[in-house]
């Protein structure tokens, strides 16, 4: 989708995604790739970005900046270096 994707994410970087499917977890690198995995397992985040999952939907495709639904705590720089190059397209059949 994104292959160089990794390049950006500098430190891990916790989601917590609140309302229907909520979820927490932790997006860091490994290697030349990015793994998405439970915060019981994931290395610490630097920051963590709050947002609902109807919000996420829409701001991780760029459809809204990520800026005006999300929260970020912890160190702002290593999320915003992601999120700005974050672009998931969905593929809807």
């Amino acid at each position: 989708m994104q292959s160089t994707l990794y390049r950006s994410l500098h430190a891990p970087v916790g989601l917590d995604l609140t309302g229907p499917a909520s979820t927490s977890v932790v997006v860091h690198r490994v290697a030349d790739a990015i793994a998405v995995d439970d915060n019981s397992t994931a290395p610490s985040p630097a920051a963590v970005v709050t947002s609902s999952t109807l919000d996420f939907l829409a701001w991780s495709t760029t459809r809204i900046p990520w800026r005006e639904v999300t929260q970020v705590t912890g160190d702002v720089s290593f999320a915003a270096s992601f999120l700005d190059k974050l672009n998931l397209k969905l593929n809807l059949i």
